[in-house]
């Protein structure tokens, strides 16, 4: 079953201003009265065996926990076994397109992962690849010899884009020529720790360019051959400085999703969102051992996986289940993505209205974890 919840997230590191990305969402509900307890997340379960298909929750009590916050948007699920899908406008009253495209943040990240991972399986590139293997231009900076799975996985050397500058409020910015933006935009000598997780845009804005290089084509092309098109995702895209219709910019403010790149320049409909968890649970685009890879959340980098993060939860049946969250927000949109591979459902919730929902994995009573057990009641 699959059910999907969307609120988005990006994050920088220098972190100038609260509008540009962050990778936590506030934690500020604390008024919020949901009935049901969230369980806790844990580190270890019981074997369980696979369940059998069930019906979805009721659509209105996911709704029903977004809506004491007062914002406007949408809560979707869908059963990836049955391809069975439901929806709600948070505010009851609001008519609901399920087909209108919206920014959806750092949910790029895993679209660009699941790009990625298809590349390598046809050996168009490999995860052990450096920059400087695959961008010689940029092979003189000391973060060159990060690897593109150190990329995906928020380990490798490349420090955050430069917002000294304003760069994500800057029209300057034209990833029409991403090398020559991340040459001049990410810091030359600086490098971070690596091995040690640290969230960072330009490390996912890399692995947007050298899937560029590899596949000799721009990168919102390379994301359509790659996702759009396999998941069937008809009104989704990477926006870098075209104008598409009925997609709303003014929650972003001031900031450009396009700076964000493959970090966070994606647009979906409800509908695709959905697509794209349906695609990838029943192998439209990646296989088991890819999906394996793809939802790798080590302990030692805060469960964060490729693109996402994915961590055991206390299941109803008293063992656990596996939690992949993807969480995305910059200006005010809020987008909140949950999967959840073992029992084949997925919940998405979207609002422009900046409203706070804290992550499952740091506060075990916030609107997040809320929605993590209500969709999988």
């Amino acid at each position: 079953m699959l059910a999907a919840v969307l609120i988005g997230a990006c994050s920088s590191k220098t972190r100038p201003d609260r509008g540009a990305a962050d990778a936590t969402l506030p934690a500020s509900d604390a008024a919020l009265d949901v009935s049901v307890p969230p369980p806790p997340i844990v580190d270890a379960g019981a074997e369980r065996e696979e369940p059998r298909s069930r019906p979805l929750p009721a659509i209105e009590r996911l709704a029903s926990a977004l809506r004491k916050a007062k914002a406007h948007g949408f809560v979707a699920m869908t059963r990836t076994d049955a391809r069975e899908r439901t929806s709600a406008p948070i505010v009851a009253s609001d008519k609901l397109d399920l087909d209108r495209p919206v920014l959806v943040a750092s949910f790029t990240k895993l679209m660009t992962a699941v790009a990625a991972l298809r590349m390598v399986k046809r050996k168009e590139i490999s995860l052990d690849e450096t920059v400087a293997d695959v961008l010689p231009d940029l092979a003189s900076r000391p973060w060159a010899k990060s690897t593109l799975r150190e990329l995906l996985q928020h380990v490798s050397l490349v420090p955050e884009f430069d917002e000294r500058g304003g760069f994500y409020r800057s029209a300057e910015v034209d990833f029409t020529s991403p090398v020559a933006v991340l040459s001049k935009n990410v810091p030359r000598a600086w490098t971070e720790k690596r091995g040690t997780y640290k969230y960072r845009n330009a490390e996912l804005a890399l692995v947007g360019a050298m899937l560029e290089a590899r596949a000799k084509t721009s990168a919102d092309k390379v994301l359509a051959k790659e996702v759009f098109e396999p998941a069937k995702m008809t009104h989704s895209g990477l926006l870098v400085h075209q104008k598409v219709p009925d997609l709303d910019l003014a929650p972003m403010g001031p900031i450009r999703p396009q700076n964000f790149f493959t970090a966070g320049a994606g647009y979906a409909s409800a509908n695709d969102l959905l697509s794209f968890f349906e695609a990838l649970e029943n192998g439209e685009l990646l296989d088991k051992e890819e999906k394996d890879l793809l939802f790798d959340g080590a302990k030692e980098r805060g469960y964060g996986a490729l693109g996402c993060w994915s961590y055991p939860f206390a299941a109803l049946d008293g063992g656990t289940t596996r939690v992949v969250e993807r969480p995305g927000s910059f200006g005010n949109v809020r987008l909140f993505t949950l999967f959840f591979p073992e029992e084949h459902r997925a919940a998405v919730a979207w609002t422009g209205d900046g409203i706070d929902i804290p992550r499952p994995r740091t506060k075990s009573d916030g609107l997040g974890a809320v929605l993590v057990r209500l969709a999988l009641d």
